[in-house]
């Protein structure tokens, strides 16, 4: 079992109606903090984002993964700081599943919104993953374990290739890359 426990918080203060925080711990595998969100189609992504930081943090508990050190400064597209080389495999391993997540969501998900929020969601996800994985893949830091779990990051990455989401949402999320990216060059340059 992975989940034993669920840990409440408070909503963020200035979150609004919708907003909601979550996290885990590395020492606490088997709990998931979280206020409570709005839906439970936001219920579910969180529990598999969460569990999927979890179980990464137990995996590196128990074998070295890397030997990279704390600076922060990898590209996260999730994110607008620099990311330290744990932070980034962490964010990647956790947007990875919430691809296939919500590529299943979109395909299983009758017409209507909630299946264009899925499209969006795994188009966004996929698009993200597919930007920071080659500072993942390209690290020399990486332990031969390491590299077996980057390799098959890969593989899992290049199953979504298969599935191409709408293309609207696909040109969105790119566009969102971009954005992204171009903002936390001109954020690290100055």
């Amino acid at each position: 079992r992975l989940l034993r426990s669920v840990v409440p918080l408070l909503p963020p203060q200035d979150a609004g109606p919708a907003g909601y925080c979550s996290g885990t711990r590395p020492g606490a595998f088997g709990a998931v903090h979280s206020s409570v969100p709005p839906t439970a189609v936001s219920l579910a992504s969180m529990l598999v984002h969460e569990l999927q930081h979890a179980k990464l943090s137990a995996l590196a508990d128990l074998v070295p993964l890397h030997h990279a050190g704390p600076e922060r400064r990898h590209f996260a597209p999730w994110r607008p700081d620099p990311r330290p080389f744990d932070g980034l495999w962490q964010g990647l391993y956790s947007h990875l599943a919430l691809a296939l997540w919500w590529r299943h969501r979109a395909l299983v998900t009758p017409d209507g919104p909630a299946r264009e929020h899925a499209w969006a969601e795994y188009a966004r996800c996929r698009e993200q993953t597919g930007a920071a994985l080659p500072a993942l893949v390209g690290s020399e830091q990486l332990t031969p374990e390491g590299r077996r779990l980057a390799d098959g990051m890969v593989a899992a990455h290049r199953s979504l290739q298969d599935l191409d989401p709408p293309a609207g949402h696909l040109a969105r999320a790119r566009s969102y890359i971009q954005t992204a990216r171009a903002l936390w060059s001109r954020a690290t340059t100055v």
